[in-house]
């Protein structure tokens, strides 16, 4: 019993491991937004 519950938890958190880098990733895509070409043109 405690070990298919100790299966469950982890998957869960590989889970929650693979969403969280998932959602890592694409903020980091996101971030070259404000290039610096981009401020010299604003400026």
């Amino acid at each position: 019993e405690r070990k298919r519950k100790q299966a469950e938890t982890d998957r869960k958190r590989a889970e929650v491991r693979a969403r969280l880098e998932e959602a890592s990733k694409a903020k980091k895509a996101k971030k070259g937004f404000m290039t610096p070409e981009r401020k010299k043109k604003l400026r």
